[in-house]
């Protein structure tokens, strides 16, 4: 069962409607926010995600069918567990190129199934602290996401799967790359906000406050859990 927590006393409730207003506390202070992008700037269960897969798919069983992925067709789930993306996976046991990957899955009209939402963005831009993003895709799916939600303008900067490879979510090493690459001396001074289990309880392990956003499985160390992004605290 889904638990929502309201992070200025540390009480959940299974019911969203009887959780009382998420706020900071004074003793709570935070220097830098980072959040994940599929799933998290946008709801969890949109099309897009389906199309996403599907063109993952049709790029393997091509490249299967043309003799350049061995003599069996490699399993996408297994590669997603085994290595956290199958961009990651695809490279690693079979040398195939993440560019020409991530160009192929991308080549879809995105504006279709992705559209701004004005109090996501009005959220963000009050965050009093530095923003960043912390995806395990490449910046080519990425900012074409952002554009899409109209949020290229409202972050510092973003760390993805090139700038972290050959890690990635949810490796330790991972987000101690990202706190260099930012300049951040002290996890517990940083927020990090995923919709996944394993990286939530990945980020709080490092020390981050590790809020977990939508309905999937809730990692047992998430500090604080919200149905959507906009449920964070507001300013």
């Amino acid at each position: 069962e889904i638990q929502y927590c309201d992070w200025s006393s540390d009480v959940c409730s299974s019911d969203l409607a009887s959780a009382s207003p998420l706020r900071y506390t004074d003793f709570m202070r935070f220097r830098t926010i980072f959040f994940d992008i599929d799933e998290t700037l946008y709801p969890v269960g949109s099309e897009f995600v389906n199309i996403f897969s599907k063109r993952m798919d049709q790029f393997i069983d091509e490249r299967f069918a043309a003799g350049e992925l061995g003599p069996a067709k490699p399993d996408r789930d297994q590669l997603f567990k085994k290595h956290g993306a199958t961009a990651k996976g695809l490279a690693l046991e079979y040398g195939i190129d993440t560019f020409d990957f991530m160009h192929y899955v991308n080549d879809f009209p995105i504006d279709e199934y992705l559209y701004p939402d004005p109090t996501v963005r009005e959220m963000i831009l009050r965050i009093p602290m530095d923003r960043y993003l912390l995806t395990n895709a490449d910046r080519f799916h990425a900012n074409r996401v952002l554009r899409a939600l109209n949020l290229s303008d409202c972050f510092d900067g973003m760390i993805d799967s090139i700038d972290l490879f050959p890690e990635i979510k949810p490796s330790p090493l991972a987000f101690e790359f990202a706190l260099r690459i930012t300049k951040q001396a002290d996890p517990k001074e940083c927020i990090f906000v995923d919709d996944k289990d394993y990286n939530i309880s990945a980020a709080h392990e490092i020390g981050f406050f590790a809020v977990q956003v939508g309905p999937k499985r809730l990692s047992e160390k998430a500090d604080a859990q919200i149905g959507r992004l906009t449920d964070l605290p507001q300013y």
